[in-house]
C-alpha cells in the first residue's frame, strides 16, 4: 500500500465525523406524490376582483392518473356512435363532440368534488362529490369555457403536484 492510501485509511478509521446523511434522490421529483390521487383544494377566483367563486378538490390530470384517463376516455367513446368514434380516432371528429369528450374525461378523472363559495352560485351549481358532480360540472364548463380552462390549467400545473418528500427536503 502506498502512503496516500494508508493515510486515507487511517483518517477514515479515526474520523469522528458523523456518517453522511441520506442524500436527496435527484429523481424524487418524478416520483408519484400521494397528492396526485387524493387531490388538492383549488379556488376558482374572479380574475377582476380575486373573489373566490368556487372551490374544487382536484386530482392531477396526467402523471400517475394517466391510465385512468385512457380507461375513462375509452368508456366515454364507447357511448358514441361508431362513425363518431372512427372520426375522432382519425383526427377528423366534430369539434363539439371532441370538446365534450375531453371535458367529460377531465371531470371524471380529476374533479373529486366542488362547492360554490359565492352565494349567487349555490342554487345554480350545488356542491357535490364524485359521480354526483359529473352532470353539474359538465353543464358549468359547457356554459363557461373559461372556467374549464382555468381549472384544467390548475390541475395540470406540475409545480402543484411536486413530491411531498422533496418539498419537505427543500424547506429544510
Amino acid at each position: 500500500m502506498n502512503d496516500l492510501t494508508n493515510e486515507a485509511a487511517v483518517l477514515a478509521a479515526n474520523s469522528t465525523a458523523p456518517a453522511a446523511t441520506t442524500a436527496v434522490d435527484p429523481l424524487a421529483v418524478f416520483a408519484t406524490s400521494p397528492k396526485e390521487k387524493e387531490g388538492l383544494s383549488l379556488d376558482l377566483e374572479d380574475p377582476r376582483t380575486g373573489e373566490v367563486l368556487m372551490r374544487f378538490r382536484v386530482a392531477r390530470f396526467g402523471g400517475s392518473n394517466s391510465t385512468k384517463i385512457v380507461r375513462i376516455e375509452r368508456e366515454l367513446k364507447s357511448k358514441l356512435t361508431q362513425g363518431q368514434r372512427r372520426q375522432i380516432d382519425a383526427g377528423a371528429g366534430d369539434p363539439d363532440v371532441v370538446n365534450r369528450l375531453n371535458r367529460q374525461t377531465f371531470i371524471r378523472v380529476s374533479i373529486l368534488g366542488f362547492e360554490p363559495v359565492h352565494p349567487a352560485l349555490v342554487d345554480r351549481f350545488p356542491a357535490a362529490e364524485g359521480a354526483a358532480a359529473y352532470e353539474t360540472l359538465d353543464k358549468l364548463f359547457e356554459q363557461y369555457p373559461a372556467a374549464y380552462d382555468a381549472v384544467t390549467e390548475m390541475a395540470t400545473d406540475e409545480e402543484k403536484w411536486a413530491n411531498d418528500a422533496l418539498e419537505a427536503d427543500l424547506k429544510n
